[in-house]
């Protein structure tokens, strides 16, 4: 998957904009490496099981109600720049200025983030 993204990464911008030349291969260590664990079900999906308690003093193990915040966040702007891609080359539409807003409203949003 690294190689993959790192081809990606070589390949000329689709557009002149910030989405575009937001690199992958960077990400992927930090973000697919770590996180793959959730969509696979291991060890990490293993931990969102918590001990919730019931009434008259009984306790059930329970799922956490989210996906941790980071996943969530990262997630996102992956798929924002897959979108993007995807209906550039499948679907020959220019729709860089939406996406771009997305992104940019993406960036400014995970700045404020805190673990």
């Amino acid at each position: 998957m690294r190689s993959m993204a790192a081809k990606r990464d070589s390949f000329a911008p689709l557009t002149e904009n910030r989405l575009s030349n937001e690199k992958l291969e960077p990400w992927y260590n930090a973000i697919y490496r770590q996180f793959s664990s959730v969509a696979h079900y291991d060890r990490f999906a293993v931990e969102m099981v918590y001990p919730r308690p019931l009434q008259h003093d009984t306790v059930a193990m329970g799922l956490r109600p989210h996906w941790p915040k980071p996943l969530i966040l990262y997630t996102a702007v992956l798929d924002t720049i897959q979108c993007y891609e995807a209906t550039r080359v499948c679907f020959e539409q220019d729709t860089s200025i939406k996406f771009e807003s997305l992104f940019l409203e993406w960036t400014s949003l995970s700045a404020k983030f805190e673990t």
